[in-house]
């Protein structure tokens, strides 16, 4: 195999793997630049809060299923010092599975 040419061998590769020539030539090109072809965690905007506190959030809000947004944004204002949107809220919820509207009336 060290013989043939890069396409000969990308080809090869591909053929074994059952992947596109480019994806192998990508991964190769990867390995050769940093060394290992593991994900690397991308560098990003830090998160608002921990994920300890957005439990504490989704657990405050199944307590009381009438509270606002802006009720719980004031909350963590006041108890973690920590200003954040009533979007970032809603946002939050949704992603644990919890829609932040008004419980409905039950009709009796």
């Amino acid at each position: 195999m060290l013989n043939c040419s890069k396409t000969d061998l990308y080809g090869k590769i591909d053929e074994q793997l059952c992947l596109k020539r480019s994806t192998v030539q990508n991964v190769v090109k990867k390995g050769k630049k940093t060394g290992t072809v593991a994900f690397v965690p991308r560098s990003c905007r830090p998160c608002l809060i921990s994920p300890r506190l957005k439990s504490a959030l989704c657990r405050n809000f199944l307590k009381d299923r009438k509270v606002s947004a802006p009720k719980l944004a004031s909350e963590l204002k006041k108890h973690h010092n920590i200003t954040v949107s009533t979007k970032f809220i809603t946002r939050a919820l949704k992603l644990k599975g919890l829609r932040s509207k008004e419980a409905r009336k039950k009709s009796s």
